[in-house]
């Protein structure tokens, strides 16, 4: 880059120069930029003559117009200040924004994403210490959110932690599992545990009819089935204290002499 006296010659690189490779004198001054100077057309390789008049001294820490000024000096487009994105090495494009949340970690969001139930910091930051109330019918999830009432233990998960279906009555035909799970009422004491925590074989009472065996399960099998050497009850009491019937020929010798005599 030339230097020179007023009426020496600058190349230019760019349509609009911000800053010079390196210091130009016009005068007895230094300048490294060139402000609000606009070429009528992208001269890539020739030299314009002339730009005394045109030219300002400028305080090397500040920007351009319509640009933001980090605080290392660094230049950055005004628009990208305050939007959640630190684009100045040292973050200050994104401190003391108005409208937005500061997280733990310094990153900044939109105050409106602040308690909204989902963590937009990194940390969480954002959803810690949030206090809700809830208008009247209104359900409050775990989460500091508020639902319809109506849609509390309606078997759908509206709160994000699930809150709105714990401890929530089964309905007609069901059966309430110890965990508050819901299962078929006719699965309760059939002998098999449906229930993760096995509630629903627990305490069940059954009257068999005559002639049937009750297993220690708790479930009624035809007597004719008792002592048939297969094993029908769960439990397997339906073979228990059997006597073994014989054929003839499991009879020893000894024994069919004697029955012949």
């Amino acid at each position: 880059m030339p230097s020179g006296m007023p009426g020496g010659s600058v190349q230019v690189q760019e349509r609009e120069v911000h800053r010079f490779e390196s210091e130009v004198q016009f005068g007895h001054q230094l300048h490294r930029r060139i402000r609000r100077t606009r070429m009528p057309r992208f001269l890539p390789s020739r030299s314009v003559v002339g730009l005394s008049a045109e030219c300002e001294e400028l305080d090397d820490a500040a920007c351009a117009e319509g640009k933001f000024t980090c605080g290392n000096g660094a230049c950055i487009d005004a628009d990208r200040r305050c939007d959640t994105v630190e684009d100045c090495e040292d973050g200050s494009d994104e401190v003391d924004c108005k409208g937005k949340f500061t997280c733990g970690n310094g990153a900044c969001i939109d105050a409106d994403r602040r308690c909204d139930t989902v963590e937009d910091c990194e940390d969480g930051s954002d959803e810690v210490d949030c206090k809700v109330a809830c208008g009247v019918g209104q359900f409050v999830c775990d989460v500091n959110r508020c639902i319809d009432g109506e849609r509390r233990c309606d078997r759908v998960y509206d709160c994000q932690d699930r809150t709105d279906e714990d401890f929530c009555p089964c309905a007609e035909g069901k059966f309430t599992c110890g965990n508050g799970a819901c299962i078929d009422a006719d699965r309760r004491c059939d002998t098999v545990e449906d229930c993760e925590d096995g509630s629903d074989e627990v305490d069940c009472k059954v009257a068999c009819g005559v002639g049937q065996f009750v297993c220690d399960v708790n479930r009624c099998i035809d007597g004719e089935r008792r002592c048939d050497r297969v094993y029908d009850c769960q439990d397997r009491t339906d073979e228990d204290f059997c006597r073994k019937s014989l054929s003839s020929s499991e009879i020893p010798s000894s024994l069919s002499h004697k029955v012949t005599d």
